[in-house]
């Protein structure tokens, strides 16, 4: 769990300063640690987007990755895949000429091949890695002899000094039992201190629950109270929108029939009534229009005139200003508009899921990653919360509406989550070539 904390952290600050090695780093790091954690589907999917990140270079971190997307799949036993990206970790180990690596690499294949009980690959592969292992050894026992080395000089430094030390060594200990003794009298009196507010901790634990139960019911109001501000903002520019455009702006339609209706006669009006008449008409003209444009501004909002993006911006400045929740957002590859549906049925999905994880999740930082590519929008939803047990835990009304808005969009959706580690939200919409 630290390791998955760090690791994000270190992605994010990547990310700020760029720096793209370090943000491939901490990808493959992750990856790796969901990997060891049993979450295979997140490793892929770590893995998956850190090869986005690739150049030509950093081979030994490429066979990395790929080993770690290798062993994934051969633990969920798709092993077809596991075999070709345990080929392609060996062939950038190979290539990188790294030997640890390779030695990683070779015993890879020896395990998958043992296990299918392909014993003439596997004793290649072994063979191999012992060759290698050797070689490794061999470089070592060079170093340690040059150690040892060192040591004997040091040893002989060492005798011409022993007296000198033996007198520094009962010294030593002398001052040692004198620190003991003073140890235990503090030890002593800490614990005395200790009784004596034994009850005084008792009674601030009771108001630090009574406290927590208080906090419980005022988030949850915060919550609500959230929740009816952006319906209600919503619902009174379409209520106000819907009454310029069909009240005020029809009775300004109705003015300017009447008017038209009056040009037969303009002939007999004096020339001063007729520049009357032409100014109000250019009012009215001009009423209209601007009555049709306010009614538009408002009906559409930011999502719909701004687009995805900027409403996702809009509603992460507005949670954050609760102090209930931080947001780190990042998105790669929304270049342009998608379709009106699609960017409110997506509004609607993730503002489901950090409402469920405000309500649910006692989760303080989320992480939303939105990416882009020619026939696929990726959204990741990760929270730091309590998380929960996928097996054992019936999805409420809010998981319910994310799962029908998501199969609307012909989309798939997966939840990531253990109980205590936070959860994660995993969603892929196609999207349509244009």
């Amino acid at each position: 769990d630290s390791s998955t904390r760090l690791f994000r952290q270190a992605l994010n600050t990547a990310r700020k300063v760029p720096d793209t090695v370090e943000v491939i780093r901490a990808m493959v790091n992750l990856a790796s640690t969901h990997q060891k954690a049993q979450r295979y589907d997140s490793g892929i999917l770590w893995a998956n987007e850190a090869m986005i990140w690739f150049g030509d270079s950093l081979y030994e971190l490429r066979s990395v990755n790929y080993g770690t997307i290798g062993a994934c799949y051969f633990m969920i036993a798709e092993d077809d895949s596991a075999l070709k990206y345990y080929r392609l970790s060996e062939r950038f180990a190979n290539k990188g000429n790294h030997p640890v690596q390779q030695l990683m690499v070779y015993n890879n294949l020896a395990s998958y091949f043992d296990f299918h009980n392909d014993y003439k690959q596997q004793s290649q592969y072994l063979l191999r890695a012992r060759a290698l292992s050797d070689s490794l050894n061999e470089a070592t026992k060079i170093r340690a002899a040059n150690v040892a080395q060192e040591r004997f000089h040091t040893q002989e430094l060492f005798s011409t000094n022993q007296t000198l030390e033996h007198r520094a060594a009962l010294r030593k200990r002398n001052i040692m039992a004198l620190a003991a003794l003073l140890l235990l009298i503090l030890c002593l009196g800490i614990l005395l201190i200790y009784r004596s507010r034994q009850r005084e901790q008792i009674a601030l634990q009771s108001m630090q629950i009574n406290q927590q139960r208080i906090d419980g019911l005022l988030q949850t109001q915060e919550l609500k109270k959230i929740d009816a501000m952006l319906e209600g903002q919503e619902t009174e520019r379409r209520r106000i929108a819907a009454d310029l455009h069909d009240r005020l702006g029809s009775i300004l339609s109705s003015v300017k029939l009447h008017f038209t209706s009056m040009e037969d006669r303009l002939e007999e009006l004096k020339a001063e009534n007729k520049k009357h008449y032409s100014t109000a008409s250019e009012l009215l003209d001009s009423a209209a229009s601007e009555v049709r444009r306010i009614a538009h501004d408002l009906a559409s909002g930011t999502l719909v005139k701004f687009g995805l993006i900027p409403a996702l911006y809009e509603l992460k400045n507005t949670l954050e200003a609760s102090n209930q929740l931080n947001i780190d957002m990042y998105h790669a590859g929304v270049e342009k508009r998608l379709e009106g549906v699609v960017e409110i049925t997506l509004y609607r999905i993730i503002q489901e899921a950090i409402s469920n994880i405000l309500k649910h999740a006692r989760a303080t930082n989320v992480n939303l990653h939105l990416t882009q590519n020619q026939h696929e929008l990726l959204v990741i939803i990760e929270d730091n919360g309590v998380g929960f047990d996928t097996n054992s835990v019936t999805h409420g009304l809010g998981m319910k509406n994310i799962k029908q808005r998501v199969q609307s969009l012909d989309g798939a959706i997966r939840f990531d989550s253990t109980k205590n580690r936070g959860t994660t939200v995993i969603i892929e919409i196609p999207i349509a070539d244009k």
